[in-house]
């Protein structure tokens, strides 16, 4: 219920924002701007995964939380599950092989040919997990029962909106600034221009 609350809280913001045309502001968003913003958010998502590639539990709240997290994450070294690291290490080098090594002379020899490594791993490890008994022999966090179908839809609670709007503000504003450096990014690289107002209003 509190996603959906944040979810109706973000949306009239970005949708005021293609109305008012005010994505105007992104065209003065330099190169390096657009290249910090995309390394600092690569390095807040790897340091979010890096407690759970360790097999660690790891608590940071607050501003400049990710400071502690990495002082925490260090810290927490030692106590570092050797069986969840192997794991998370033989995945990483699974999907950087099959990306780097076999996907080049796959597609020179047919563009059409598409290998899910990711769906691929997914079933491996599924079947590994539960051969093994990892979770239960050796502590691997497992993702358990994932329920049949798809959830019933619900009303979001409309009392809650109130006080997730600072939040909700900071989440639209967020999703515009990323869409937009993610699309000069990828026009800079494949040498075509953008529409700043069509990507706003995404």
């Amino acid at each position: 219920m509190i996603i959906t609350s944040v979810s109706c809280g973000h949306q009239p913001f970005e949708l005021l924002t293609a109305i008012c045309c005010l994505e105007f502001v992104t065209k003065y968003f330099s190169d390096t701007l657009v290249s910090g913003f995309t390394t600092g958010a690569a390095v807040h998502v790897a340091v979010g995964q890096l407690n759970v590639v360790l097999g660690i539990n790891v608590k940071s709240v607050g501003n400049m939380h990710i400071f502690e997290r990495i002082a925490n994450i260090i810290a927490g070294i030692p106590e570092a599950n050797p069986y969840v690291v192997i794991t998370s290490l033989c995945s990483m080098l699974f999907i950087y092989i099959g990306k780097e090594f076999i996907d080049p002379p796959v597609r020179r020899r047919s563009k059409a040919i598409q290998i899910p490594y990711e769906l691929i791993l997914i079933v491996a490890g599924t079947v590994i997990s539960y051969t093994m008994k990892l979770q239960d022999d050796f502590h691997v966090r497992c993702v358990g029962n994932i329920p049949v179908g798809m959830p019933r839809p619900q009303m979001p609670r409309f009392d809650l909106i109130s006080e997730c709007l600072a939040d909700a503000l900071a989440i639209a504003a967020l999703s515009i600034a990323i869409h937009i450096s993610m699309a000069k990014m990828l026009a800079k690289k494949l040498k075509y221009n953008i529409d700043a107002g069509q990507v706003g209003s995404l």
